[in-house]
């Protein structure tokens, strides 16, 4: 301890280390948390709506600090280790956040009809009744709007940004999208009353391809894992919270696909040269056969001709190809698998060629 407080103290430049003596004095430091090898120090700062987390690795003589200060060591770093070097030298614990009668955002989200809605509630740890949010919370943190003492994290100021003006009813689509992200690296979400997972990973539309009397059944499933829809664009996965993203596909597609298309063995070629790499590009697929053949993008289209005797004449055919020899042809406007591994269809090269 008392090396890394020598080592702070030297790097330290003058107005850092006397506006950290100034923080302790004003009782601004309490411990998050505190062990043998690391002490995690939130340092309140009068005015300023985010305690910056201090945190001093006690056996490495390394710290850091969550603010966005220039100074390294910054004030809320001296601020921690002057407050843990004196707590040790009088035999006595930093007070918790909690010790100083501040409380910690809970954010409540709520079915209702037509969608989620969203409450904010101050918590406190010594079991004092919840209290509601109306207040922008970066407002209330800093002490520049009433509320009760508050200690905000990053994650909680986002989500304060990302509502604007919004603060009750159910959530517009456009908010919800921009506040999911941030709620899922909140501490404390709730979900009825009861605690949520969250995650910004997007349900992706997925595209199952299996065998199907003698042929290939081509579905797709739109909302895959989904046990529930939360909104329009929010669903429950698992447990999860989660956001749907665009399935991407045409109206043609979104008419025939989910319901299921019938592909004949002989359309092999087509299915795993054009329509599954172009579905690829939007959304995900699952190919549970073996039949289909292999693909590869090696093998640029090019014009082949081919000249023939025919009596006393020649006849000449141009037909774009792939590979040499050629391993597919294109007639009328379709893919023909002729042999081995299949290219993948590049119309825009074949335009080209």
């Amino acid at each position: 301890m008392q090396s890394l407080f020598e080592e702070v103290r030297a790097a330290a430049s003058k107005r850092a280390w006397s506006r950290g003596v100034e923080l302790v004095r004003a009782n601004a430091v309490s411990a998050e948390q505190v062990d043998a090898r690391e002490a995690q120090l939130r340092v309140a700062v009068a005015g300023q709506a985010l305690a910056p987390l201090a945190t001093l690795l006690l056996d490495a003589d390394a710290w850091s600090c969550e603010c966005a200060g220039d100074e390294d060591p910054c004030e809320h770093v001296a601020a921690a280790v002057i407050a843990l070097r004196r707590a040790r030298e009088e035999g006595r614990e930093l007070p918790s956040p909690a010790a100083s009668g501040s409380g910690r955002l809970r954010h409540e989200l709520w079915r209702a009809r037509g969608g989620l809605a969203l409450e904010r509630w101050v918590v406190f740890e010594d079991g004092s009744e919840p209290v509601k949010l109306f207040a922008n919370a970066r407002a209330v943190a800093a002490g520049r709007a009433p509320g009760p003492k508050l200690i905000a994290t990053e994650a909680d100021l986002a989500v304060d940004d990302a509502l604007g003006t919004q603060r009750g009813g159910v959530l517009s689509r456009g908010v919800l999208q921009r506040l999911l992200p941030l709620l899922a690296a909140c501490d404390d979400v709730r979900l009825d009353g009861a605690p949520a997972r969250l995650s910004q990973e997007p349900v992706v539309p997925v595209a199952r391809v299996s065998d199907r009397d003698g042929g290939f059944f081509v579905q797709v499933d739109l909302r895959p894992g989904v046990t529930e829809m939360l909104s329009d664009d929010v669903a429950l996965v698992d447990g999860v919270v989660r956001p749907l993203r665009e399935s991407r596909l045409t109206g043609r597609e979104l008419a025939d696909l989910p319901r299921g298309r019938v592909f004949r063995a002989d359309e092999a070629g087509v299915l795993a040269s054009e329509l599954l790499p172009d579905l690829a590009k939007r959304i995900d697929v699952d190919v549970r056969t073996s039949r289909l053949p292999r693909t590869t993008r090696s093998e640029p289209p090019r014009v082949r001709v081919d000249v023939r005797r025919d009596g006393d004449a020649l006849v000449a055919r141009a037909d774009v190809v792939y590979g040499d020899p050629p391993t597919a042809r294109v007639e009328a406007g379709r893919l023909v698998a002729l042999q081995g591994v299949v290219p993948v269809r590049d119309e825009a090269g074949e335009r080209a060629a």
